[in-house]
């Protein structure tokens, strides 16, 4: 029966589909099993001219029960949904227990489930996968990496196994790729799962690729007669689309390909100088991605073998280890002392130069203490940029052209005086100014024509559209050739 109604505002109909009418068989096997009961004459169901023998039907069922206290027979129609499925599956497993248990698997689960299964059989090599089994024998049309292709192979040969992996794995793909597998070399596969929903998954992967017609669903709550005969009549409608040299034209490309990705991952792996492959160091390099490079000499690699890359290594620790003790050498202070190896005489000269050392300290102390305080500066405090800003401002000093006191004594001397600081600030402003613009452009800046460049910027004002910007265009160039090449990279 089915129930239909075409919209929300119309009824239900009622309606007897193309299928065979079926007894509760359920209900049979129960009386049989709990109360001994067996009602002959049911199988087949007996009919008349208009199909079921209702009557009849009934008679032979009151006919058995009658002994049975407080049992009787109703005439009473309702509609409900029975399932009788995995009933049938049962009947079917006892009935034929004996022939199920031939099969190895069948029989291992049954009687050894504890023992492992076929414990010395082998699976494919994961290394040597592309050389046993090239393109032209792979029917696997999804994506699949090595370890789903050798469960593909390895169901191929007979093996028997569980595939296991966290969701998202590809464990539907590897499934359909292994159908695909099967019926491209002529098996057949029943696959079954707990859930519709992990069959559905597998279905819709199978019709993507065209494998669609080629699916039957058996146990399906939506399998009818029709909808069997429907999809054995796809399946016979199907022609190929493609030609055994088409196919091996293909094969053989993806052979080539598949030869020169596996040559290039072996060179990648392949040990070279100091025992170490290329992916190794590619590996090693982008840890160390942003550090400072130190250029080492050494030698001729070639020929190097990894005990020789042990050695360097030890000695590397040995030397690190030597610094942490010792300090930083660039913050030691016998950094400026160049000298490797003990001569004789060396320790008079060391003398001799310490001497020298102090006494122009000594020198420097008495000049710094008649120089220093003058410049606002304290001796004991004095730092070595302190000491070289003083020695240059005593050579301008020294270089400066001298000013007679006459100056001084000039009736309009306050107007010069702060005539002459307006020229100092100026003098500091321009130098200032001209400290940040180092910073950015070169010294090139400095020599070009900036009266021109004001005159063209200042044009640009009044001009129309394409002139004005011709001549901004023009000026930004001009100062663009000036600019630091390091200035110019960080704009970009």
């Amino acid at each position: 029966m089915s129930i239909e109604r075409k919209s929300v505002r119309e009824g239900f109909r009622i309606r007897q589909i193309d299928e065979e009418a079926r007894i509760n068989i359920t209900l049979l096997q129960k009386l049989k099993s709990d109360f001994g009961i067996e009602i002959a004459g049911l199988d087949p169901l007996p009919e008349d001219e208009s199909g079921l023998d209702l009557p009849k039907i009934l008679h032979q069922i009151r006919k058995t029960i009658k002994r049975q206290p407080r049992w009787k027979v109703v005439e009473q129609a309702c509609l409900s949904i029975l399932t009788f499925s995995r009933f049938l599956m049962w009947l079917d497993l006892e009935a034929n227990a004996d022939t199920l248990k031939a099969n190895p698997i069948v029989r291992h689960l049954v009687e050894n489930y504890h023992d492992q299964f076929e414990p010395e059989a082998s699976f494919p090599n994961i290394n040597t996968l592309d050389d046993q089994y090239p393109p032209s024998e792979t029917y696997c049309p999804l994506p699949a990496d090595s370890t789903q292709l050798r469960a593909v192979f390895a169901a191929m040969e007979g093996r028997t196994f569980v595939l296991q992996g966290p969701p998202g794995t590809g464990k539907s793909q590897t499934i359909a790729n292994l159908i695909a597998q099967s019926l491209t070399i002529g098996k057949r596969v029943l696959f079954v799962a707990q859930k519709r929903a992990a069959l559905d998954v597998v279905h819709d992967r199978l019709t993507k690729i065209g494998l669609g017609p080629f699916c039957l669903e058996l146990h399906s709550n939506k399998a009818t007669k029709e909808s069997f005969r429907t999809q054995i009549r796809s399946v016979l409608n199907l022609s190929s689309t493609m030609s055994c040299q088409d196919w091996s034209r293909e094969t053989d490309r993806l052979a080539a390909l598949r030869r020169e990705l596996n040559a290039y991952a072996q060179d990648l792996h392949h040990p070279r100088e100091f025992g170490k492959n290329a992916y190794w160091i590619i590996s090693r390099l982008i840890g160390h991605e942003g550090q400072r490079k130190v250029a080492l000499d050494l030698g001729e690699p070639s020929g190097r073998k990894s005990a020789d890359y042990e050695k360097m290594q030890a000695a590397v620790r040995e030397l690190s280890e030597a610094a942490r003790l010792s300090g930083d050498p660039c913050l030691h202070p016998l950094k400026a002392i160049r000298i490797a190896d003990w001569t004789y005489g060396l320790e008079d000269d060391a003398k001799k130069a310490i001497n020298n050392v102090e006494k122009a300290l000594a020198r420097l102390r008495r000049q710094a203490t008649n120089l220093l305080p003058n410049l606002g500066l304290i001796v004991d405090d004095a730092s070595r940029s302190d000491l070289n800003t003083a020695s240059e401002l005593t050579l301008l000093l020294q270089q400066t052209p001298e000013v007679s006191d006459a100056i001084l004594r000039e009736p309009d001397w306050p107007h010069t005086r702060g005539e002459l600081k307006k020229w100092i600030a100026l003098g500091r402003d321009c130098e200032a100014k001209r400290f940040a613009l180092k910073k950015t452009y070169t010294d090139g800046l400095f020599s070009l024509d900036l009266s021109l460049l004001l005159e063209k910027l200042n044009t640009c004002k009044s001009t129309w559209f394409y002139r004005r910007w011709r001549l901004a265009a023009a000026v930004k160039k001009t100062i663009r050739n000036v600019r630091k090449a390091s200035m110019i990279s960080e704009t970009h």
